[in-house]
């Protein structure tokens, strides 16, 4: 799995990809189809909007997906491998 993160404020050149993985027994994998960035997003990039303390700082936190990977207790919320899902990332 891949993030978009900030290595600093500044200009683009602070954005970079990070290789991550399913981390938690209750996480998911999705494959992206389409994600946003919006003012707030270039705003943050730009050191003008830091994120709330305990949220995330990936950029793009709404987007349009499909499920790939289950962890084993996320499948108590009745989702399966390709479902379509869309994501607003806080935390």
């Amino acid at each position: 799995m891949r993030a978009v993160l900030l290595k600093g404020f500044g200009d683009i050149s602070n954005i970079y990809i990070e290789e991550t993985a399913i981390q938690l027994d209750d996480e998911v994998l999705i494959k992206v189809h389409a994600f946003s960035v919006n003012r707030a997003d270039t705003s943050q990039r730009q050191g003008k909007y830091p994120p709330l303390p305990g949220n995330s700082d990936i950029t793009g936190p709404e987007t349009a997906d499909k499920i790939v990977q289950l962890g084993g207790g996320a499948k108590q919320f009745n989702l399966k491998v390709g479902d379509q899902v869309m994501t607003l990332i806080c935390r």
